[in-house]
């Protein structure tokens, strides 16, 4: 497209005019761009100082049109809501009263609850985004499921070693990006508590495995009955 006229308005912002090249040019690639899109127009307005001034008149630029990914606007506002549900659920401390007239010591302690309503309130509803978009990756995300509440029972709460677990999953053909969205949503809340848990030196049995239980029945809650 060439810009075809430049302006500005008495904002002091820019208003950037372009058309379509049209067929004759002697430019080859401009007569087969012409065939596809004989008569186009483009009206921007610009704000931004710094972007001002290089669209300019008589000037072509090659325009292309990406269509965006239905996923995108859940994906930023559910991982916007995992960041903050993470860095949320920071460690604080308690009094435990001493034995036998000892005096009372602080421990380190973590809102487990918290993390978990987080889970609740993010992984239902991208599984069921995920499943809305194509059913096929239902049973990709039973898997998922299965997988988690293994780990829990099993007692293996490294991170790295579930998202293995995961690659492994025999159908991962079925794992589509609404169902990986869904997924790797609950496993980032997951690996922030993790890290708060290992620097708060707690037991990981006590305070990883109800997280990681609640995880797996949120994806499960997030799929259609059977």
């Amino acid at each position: 497209m060439q810009v075809t006229e430049v302006l500005t308005d008495r904002y002091n912002r820019e208003i950037v005019k372009l058309t379509a090249v049209c067929q004759g040019s002697t430019c080859p690639e401009d007569n087969t761009f012409a065939k596809a899109t004989p008569s186009a127009d483009i009206t921007m307005t610009i704000d931004n100082p710094e972007a001002q001034g290089i669209l300019k008149a008589g000037r072509f630029f090659f325009v292309d049109f990406t269509r965006v990914k239905e996923v995108a606007a859940a994906a930023v506002a559910l991982l916007a809501m995992v960041a903050l549900l993470g860095f949320g659920a920071g460690c604080t401390t308690a009094t435990v009263p001493g034995a036998n007239g000892q005096p009372a010591t602080t421990v380190p302690t973590l809102d487990t609850n918290a993390v978990i309503t987080g889970i609740n309130a993010v992984v239902p509803v991208a599984v069921r985004l995920a499943v809305q978009k194509d059913t096929n990756c239902g049973p990709y995300l039973k898997q998922a499921a299965i997988i988690f509440r293994a780990a829990a029972m099993r007692g293996d709460f490294d991170p790295l070693m579930i998202q293995q677990s995961l690659a492994s999953i025999s159908i991962k053909e079925l794992r589509t990006d609404e169902a990986a969205l869904a997924e790797q949503a609950g496993l980032a809340l997951y690996q922030a508590y993790v890290a708060q848990v290992v620097s708060a030196k707690l037991d990981q049995v006590v305070w990883l495995r109800p997280v990681l239980d609640a995880l797996s029945r949120a994806i499960v809650q997030g799929l259609p009955p059977n």
